[in-house]
């Protein structure tokens, strides 16, 4: 078999000490047509080693030992760790693909989509910008973006996440590489949009007979795309085979660890709901409707209203733990926002039944009512990196609520926050540090005992997990299911991954185009969805053995 990409005891260091190691001994390899996912949790090195491939290593790191064989058509058998920069130019964007994990980030929002899905032509074959705008066009349209022609013209701010990562593979492939890599392609992406990326992949990779190295930390996602896979622990390979018989029969404890912490659809994985929830509601949304503002000052064209949520109805139950499920732009996020008294109603009612107290109804609270009702309905944000000020020490991060609210001052509300973090199994230490000494697991840990240090009764959580890898979202899976126990906590989870709604969640909310499709107990919508959405949903949920039937479908 012909490798186009031959990696033998590749080990990665510090810049000038070489005794700090970051990458250990791997040895990897891709034949033509051949897909083989690197996998493994933040910190293991796959990046490193993918970026190491594609010459990108950061200034701080060295190449200490080993060899990349790649197998050029222009310079014929070449070692990419011993080749200098401007040969690298000429290698990426033509025979090395390249697919990053954030689209936004990758293209410029000042120049039009068809000259930088067109870019690695003018830049290895000198083509003309009309040439050049037609390719890209075509490009396009192979990748199942309607109206090419059309899209060329536009701008990546004009386009959706999954059509901007339809655009980067485009570009990827535009001179037919040998090889493809792709880092983390899927990880923002809807289930439905992911699905069909994946599927674009596979097709493409077919289609221009590359080999594509995945790197992922999803062993689910990786089952669907590749044909062997190798699994990295803190920068060394630890098991290696093909993607069938690893997934199925792990060998390492690692790898037998990150499979089980994989979450599966429809298996139940809460206590019985008759021994958490109560039949009083914590929440009631009734005949909601939420428009944003129509006009654009980009254009000059004055736009009517966007309506976002259209008589939206949803009861929650105290002390469950309900999923708001849907893609992007679906409603969700607005309709957990409208709960908190962040965006405004323009029809219906949202009410919130305290445990005591009156029941009172947050549309239209003057701004002391809503600080007052903030105090028990608080938010867990998605991304921990961005939630935590960096200036703060976790100790100040958790005691300005306190303080806020009026709960407690000084030594008091020191010892609060401390047994709030202690709770939420982070050290009582960690409070004299800054969110940087941290890891994402971790951040999210301190971001809920944020949210949970002024005693709430309700929590909203958007998207808490998607910037987890799967072993440290497992263990933040059971450490809610644990808070919801000792606090009589009710839940309302924000999230676009059904398979975690589907473990944690005893009740579903399934939203498309801003309305409620659907709406039940877990097993039910999971094992025998109603609606013809929530079954496609279910359907596109990438799983560990690819060869097996959705419940759902086996069920109807």
């Amino acid at each position: 078999m012909t490798h186009v990409l031959n990696i033998k005891d590749l080990t990665i260091s510090l810049a000038g000490r070489p005794e700090f190691q970051l990458v250990s001994d791997i040895n990897l390899t891709i034949a033509r047509g051949e897909t083989v996912a690197l996998v493994g949790e933040s910190g293991s090195g796959k990046s490193m080693t993918s970026l190491a491939v594609l010459g990108l290593l950061p200034p701080s790191t060295a190449i200490k030992s080993g060899e990349i064989a790649f197998a050029s058509e222009q310079f014929g058998q070449l070692d990419l760790s011993q080749v200098p920069a401007r040969r690298m130019n000429k290698l990426r964007g033509r025979e090395l693909g390249m697919v990053f994990q954030e689209p936004m980030s990758a293209f410029s929002m000042v120049h039009k989509i068809g000259e930088q899905v067109g870019e690695p032509l003018t830049q290895h074959f000198r083509m003309k910008k009309p040439a050049v705008m037609a390719k890209a066009a075509e490009l396009l349209d192979q990748v199942g973006i309607r109206e090419p022609e059309i899209a060329v013209e536009r701008y990546p701010f004009e386009f959706s996440g999954g059509m901007l990562q339809r655009a980067m593979i485009a570009r990827a492939i535009a001179c037919s590489p040998k090889l493809i890599i792709a880092d983390e392609p899927t990880t923002a992406l809807d289930v439905t949009i992911q699905a069909q990326v994946l599927r674009l992949l596979s097709q493409v990779q077919e289609r221009v007979g590359a080999g594509m190295l995945f790197v992922t930390h999803d062993l689910a996602v990786a089952a669907q795309v590749s044909d062997r896979v190798l699994v990295m622990q803190n920068g060394r390979l630890v098991e290696a085979g093909t993607t069938r018989s690893t997934l199925r029969n792990p060998r390492h404890d690692y790898t037998k660890a990150l499979v089980a912490a994989v979450p599966h659809m429809a298996v139940p994985g809460r206590v019985a709901r008759d021994e958490t929830t109560s039949h009083d509601p914590i929440l009631t949304v009734r005949d909601v409707e939420v428009k944003y503002p129509g006009a654009s000052s980009f254009t000059g064209k004055k736009a009517f209203p966007k309506r976002v949520l259209s008589n939206v109805s949803v009861t929650m139950q105290r002390g469950s733990i309900m999923g708001l499920v849907g893609e992007s732009g679906s409603g969700k996020t607005t309709l957990a926002r409208a709960v908190l008294g962040l965006v405004p109603t323009t029809k219906g009612e949202i009410e919130f039944h305290p445990s005591q107290g009156e029941t009172q109804t947050i549309t239209g609270l003057r701004p002391r009512a809503l600080k007052q009702y903030w105090c028990k309905a608080q938010m867990v944000f998605q991304n921990p990196y961005a939630s935590l000020n960096p200036w703060q020490t976790i100790e100040e991060t958790l005691v300005e609520p306190i303080v806020q609210h009026g709960l407690a001052r000084g030594a008091q509300a020191r010892d609060r926050a401390r047994a709030m973090l202690e709770k939420c199994e982070m050290p009582g230490d960690a409070m004299g540090r800054f969110p940087h000494a941290f890891s994402g697991g971790q951040r999210q840990r301190i971001a809920i005992a944020r949210a949970l240090v002024v005693a709430p009764e309700l929590v909203v959580c958007d998207e808490p997990f998607s910037a987890l890898d799967v072993s440290t979202q497992a263990r933040i899976i059971a450490l809610l299911k644990q808070l919801r126990a000792e606090l009589d906590l009710s839940i309302l989870l924000i999230s676009h991954d059904l398979a975690v709604t589907s473990s944690l969640c005893d009740e579903v909310v399934v939203m498309e185009h801003g309305k409620v499709v659907e709406h039940g107990r877990s097993p039910e919508i999971f094992v025998s969805p109603k609606a013809r959405y929530t079954a496609n949903l279910i359907a596109a949920v990438p799983r560990l053995n690819p060869y097996e039937t959705p419940a759902s479908e086996t069920a109807n």
